[in-house]
């Protein structure tokens, strides 16, 4: 991160990390809601949609 005028932005290697960082939790979560066969297949937005309809 750089601080620019008292705003924190994130450089491009914090970026790549932040990508990086979101899809493993995505992927995590998957692994917990669908199984271990169809974690990272599936599209995060079907995952959401499978999420919302569980509760």
């Amino acid at each position: 991160m750089e601080d620019v005028n008292d705003i924190y932005k994130l450089t491009p290697m914090g970026l790549f990390w932040q990508n990086q960082l979101n899809r493993a939790v995505m992927i995590a979560v998957q692994y917990l809601v669908y199984g271990s066969r169809v974690a990272g297949r599936k599209s995060a937005l079907t995952m959401m949609r499978a999420m919302e309809n569980r509760t």
